[in-house]
């Protein structure tokens, strides 16, 4: 006999279920004076989606120094955590040493070890140096040392909360990557593709919901981003996270932290535009896991994915007793939809275990608070992102004919004069597309709305009276 059950997330952040004291915690860090925009966006963002209600209640409370400690340490750890293209984008490491325990060479090791090759992103080789200018760790914080636990960033924030440090969190030794992990995903999933329902055929990447390459436990980096998520999610939500990582010898190396899938999609997926969203949970003759496709892109590419299964979830498998789960096969494919369920099966739950639904939760509530604190791209694409915004600005630029000036009022009030417009010789606006002209209309209900918008900030700004505990009855 099989049971099912409805599943949630435990990473529930407290500002859905306070929102009114959320505001107001988040206009008073807002307001804040001697903090870098960057360190308050960082801040309101972790502020948006913290489990931890010491953490919440406190927010307001914490110095310019403590905010200050808690954005760096919130940048290093969710850099670390965002794993683009299969590795941390902040690595920061210990010095090496020589088996006799001294440091090799007289020369100091940079805490970002030595000048070596490394793939970037694109998949380019390219030098420690390059890769070192979109590091962005502070120089002036101390990042590297013999225990990588000794790094003291972010322990005055534990203190404030009261909370003490469980080191037995970080990994004792390193995990090396398994060709038998991915063969194990592949074998869970009969060679099929887990989100597309397509056969595989020997060209698939098993992708890692919570990265590997972000659990070194010989850097300070892995270190700091488990006293993050202790600060971040508090102390129950971080042990059942710890607890789903390392319930079996392999680790993060089990079918539990995986996902066969074609390699573009293992792309979307590290990048946080694709999430697999847990519904509910079948266990008995046949255990599976229906999950929910999120589509977290407007990208051309992810919307063209061409899914194989049956957009009914109860259609996509038979199952029959004593046999393996068979999967029904559209072979005309469609475009896939956010919104869209799959269905994940097993052949053999104890030794081919399914998704975590904590893992695949925990991989989109931090693609959440990545987004919201601006740290879910590296530098080098914000760059690219600058430039394309230059470009559309130049394109979008009202262009003036010489010795005239769109400030004039008389300027479109002559004889034959198009109404202050430029027209090519195809009749298309030279202004561009992207020109938009209001009426009346529009700017009077445009300016309702921000009407609206300021009385709601005058509202939440008003001086009242608070409990300590903040309670919003």
């Amino acid at each position: 006999m099989s049971t099912s059950k409805d599943l949630t997330s435990p990473f529930k952040p407290l500002r859905e279920k306070q929102a009114l004291v959320y505001c107001k915690i988040f206009k008073a860090v807002n307001d804040k004076r001697l903090l870098s925009h960057r360190d308050k966006e960082i801040l309101l963002g972790v502020l948006a989606f913290t489990t931890n209600e010491g953490l919440f209640k406190t927010f307001d409370k914490l110095s310019i120094f403590e905010l200050k400690e808690l954005a760096h340490l919130s940048e290093i750890a969710l850099k670390n955590l965002r794993n683009w293209g299969g590795r941390p984008a902040t690595t920061v490491t210990t010095p090496q040493r020589t088996p006799a325990g001294s440091r090799q060479g007289s020369r100091p090791q940079s805490p970002l070890g030595s000048n070596t090759e490394i793939e970037s992103p694109s998949g380019t080789r390219r030098g420690r140096i390059a890769e070192l200018q979109e590091m962005e760790v502070e120089p002036n914080i101390p990042v590297a040392f013999d225990n990588p636990s000794n790094n003291p960033l972010g322990l005055c924030i534990l203190n404030v909360l009261g909370l003490k440090e469980n080191l037995a969190w970080i990994p004792a030794s390193s995990f090396s990557r398994s060709g038998v992990f991915g063969k194990d995903c592949v074998s869970r999933q009969q060679g099929f593709c887990a989100i597309t329902g397509g056969p595989l055929s020997n060209n698939q990447q098993t992708a890692y919901i919570f990265p590997h390459s972000s659990l070194n436990p010989k850097t300070s980096a892995t270190a700091l981003t488990w006293r993050f998520l202790q600060i971040f999610l508090g102390t129950t939500n971080t042990e059942l996270l710890a607890s789903e990582l390392w319930s079996e010898e392999k680790g993060v190396h089990t079918t539990k932290n995986g996902i066969s899938i074609f390699p573009t999609l293992h792309t979307f997926f590290d990048k946080g535009k694709i999430s697999l969203i847990p519904i509910r949970l079948t266990q008995g003759s046949h255990d599976y896991l229906d999950v929910e496709i999120g589509l977290y892109s407007d990208d051309f590419v992810v919307g063209r994915i061409r899914v194989f299964s049956n957009q009914d979830v109860e259609k996509q498998f038979i199952f029959e007793q004593g046999k393996l789960p068979r999967r029904e096969i559209q072979t005309s494919g469609r475009d896939i939809k956010d919104g869209d369920m799959i269905r994940i099966t097993t052949k053999d739950s104890e030794q081919y275990p399914l998704p975590s639904p904590v893992l695949l939760y925990w991989h989109r509530h931090l693609w959440s608070t990545l987004t919201s604190t601006g740290l879910s791209t590296p530098q080098s694409e914000n760059r690219n992102d600058d430039l394309k915004d230059s470009t559309l600005e130049n394109r979008t630029r009202t262009q003036e004919p010489e010795g005239s000036s769109f400030d004039d009022p008389a300027h479109d009030a002559g004889e034959g004069s198009s109404g202050g417009r430029h027209y090519g010789n195809d009749g298309a606006d030279e202004r561009g597309p992207y020109i938009v002209d209001y009426s009346n209309k529009d700017i009077q209900k445009i300016l309702e709305q921000e009407a609206r918008f300021f009385n709601f900030l005058r509202s939440i700004s008003t001086p009242e009276d608070f409990e300590d505990d903040y309670s919003s009855e």
